[in-house]
């Protein structure tokens, strides 16, 4: 009768521990998802508006000189990403994690960030920080609460070394979503094609990307195919830019292609293209 006591126990504890496992796994994914993926999408694409909505409107932002409040450093984020968008600036930024306790609605995570500046001249330099954020879930979303940085550990300067040697849990990869348009030019009418393509959609794309609505985009040219000669790629870096497409899209046309489609001449695009296929993909 011990034995089976015992058994059944160990049994309850490992069925216990396995679930508690799993509700933290899938606490640590919807983190990725609701925090760490936009976080670095929005930082490199200077999307300040995704990038405040990941902190709570009961943010404490601690650095080594201050202590912000949620109102006043999403402001800067504003300034800054504004700014850095007008004047050309790129920036990105990478995690390495060393530590991530999680809870069912709220978590403790630590660890290294790097950032990486370039200026509109080009040059480039990249930065470290020692990272602790606290984390909760609020209404269905995880946000920021508290977020303490340092470029000083221990007396020290943060280094590259600091970085790489950290626990090892990379950053989240963020899924991009693209579109892919196969276009059949008919009638040998590349010329109105071409034009089209290039002074429409590569102008509407262009613009997209200035605005952080899309990722890139890619106009190519299939040679030896019977079936379609063109193709239209548009990637967007998350699944929010490609489900806010059709409005960012209608805002760009109605800024900047205010007097029409530019047409080489009179004749119109359902003379000289036919879409013949349409995918979505996602990066793996």
């Amino acid at each position: 009768m011990r034995v089976i006591c015992t058994t059944l126990l160990v049994s309850m504890l490992l069925i216990s521990f396995k679930g508690f496992s799993q509700e933290a796994d899938n606490a640590q994914n919807e983190i990725d998802e609701h925090i760490w993926k936009p976080f670095i999408t929005s930082y490199s694409t200077l999307d300040h508006e995704v990038f405040n909505s990941i902190h709570s409107d009961d943010l404490r932002r601690i650095n080594s000189r201050e202590i912000r409040t949620a109102k006043p450093y999403k402001e800067k984020n504003t300034a800054w990403f504004t700014k850095a968008k007008k004047d050309g600036y790129k920036q990105s930024i990478a995690f390495n994690f060393d530590k991530r306790i999680v809870t069912r609605d709220q978590a403790f995570e630590t660890g290294y960030y790097k950032v990486s500046i370039t200026k509109p001249n080009g040059d480039q330099s990249d930065h470290y920080a020692r990272f602790h954020v606290m984390l909760r879930k609020e209404n269905g979303k995880w946000k920021i609460t508290q977020d303490w940085d340092s470029n000083i550990l221990n007396g020290e300067r943060v280094t590259a070394e600091d970085f790489l040697k950290a626990g090892g849990m990379k950053s989240p990869k963020s899924t991009s979503v693209s579109t892919i348009d196969y276009v059949k030019i008919l009638d040998n009418k590349s010329a109105e094609a071409l034009h089209y393509y290039e002074n429409n959609w590569k102008l509407l794309r262009k613009k997209a990307t200035e605005h952080g609505f899309i990722k890139s985009y890619q106009l190519l040219k299939v040679d030896n195919n019977e079936n379609y000669d063109l193709l239209l790629i548009t990637e967007y870096a998350t699944q929010g830019q490609y489900d806010a497409k059709e409005d960012n899209f209608k805002k760009l046309m109605e800024n900047y292609m205010k007097n029409g489609v530019d047409l080489l001449n009179d004749i119109q695009p359902n003379a000289f293209r036919k879409n013949v296929a349409y995918d979505t993909v996602k990066t793996l």
